[in-house]
């Protein structure tokens, strides 16, 4: 997949508002993803430990599982994390 098609701002919303959408870094290439960090996947797992609601606690455990697989690319907005559902390209 080329990363310029990994990335998107919602033409609705402002910049310094939300994150562009992102895909976890297994789905980029082998050579990006050497030295890559990937904070989401970071963030999402401390947003778990905090979160005192189990079913809250099994959506964020869902989505991480979705974006490591890279069913779904997330952005942030306000602290919170926002998904699209992507289709893999063959």
């Amino acid at each position: 997949m080329n990363s310029d098609k990994a990335t998107r701002r919602p033409k609705n919303v402002p910049a310094g508002r939300t994150t562009e959408y992102h895909l976890h870094k297994s789905q980029t290439s082998e050579k990006a993803n050497k030295h890559l960090l990937d904070f989401s996947a970071f963030k999402i797992m401390y947003l778990m430990e905090k979160c005192n609601d189990d079913a809250q606690r099994l959506m964020l455990a869902a989505l991480l599982r979705d974006y490591r697989d890279g069913h779904v690319a997330i952005a942030w907005k306000e602290g919170s994390p926002v998904y699209i559902r992507v289709t893999k390209s063959k």
